[in-house]
């Protein structure tokens, strides 16, 4: 995979991790009590600690709330990542900047691809 490639695929991690993130998540600690399992198994809890505060159906929160993703650090990280690969990339390509921010530029990039080996892009 060249490396305009890999900064290509590295970009579209963050942006697929960002709409995962920007999805709002039913938050573990209920108002009325229950705490909501947080298993993969959707059929039955696994053993998370989970538990409802038995004035309602399960699975019927009244008046449920929700966690707000947006402040998580990971979410900064996303975002700082597609920032700087535009960033850099436009400061390799410009006929504006010399050879020495140039290959600035370029050890810049070749960090953020060894920090995401293709493996987590799958």
């Amino acid at each position: 995979m060249s490396t305009q490639e890999h900064l290509e695929k590295i970009k579209t991690k963050c942006q697929q991790l960002l709409a995962i993130a920007n999805t709002a998540l039913l938050s573990r600690h209920q108002p009325c009590g229950c705490i909501v399992c947080i298993c993969e198994n959707e059929q039955q809890c696994q053993g998370c600690g989970a538990k409802t505060c038995g004035t309602h159906p399960v699975g019927a929160i009244p008046n449920p709330v929700y966690d707000t993703p947006l402040t998580s650090p990971a979410i900064a990280g996303w975002r700082a990542t597609i920032a700087a690969i535009t960033c850099l990339r436009d400061m390799e390509e410009s006929p504006l900047i010399g050879g020495v921010e140039r290959k600035v530029a370029k050890a810049a990039l070749l960090n953020i691809i060894a920090a995401w080996p293709e493996e987590l892009l799958k």
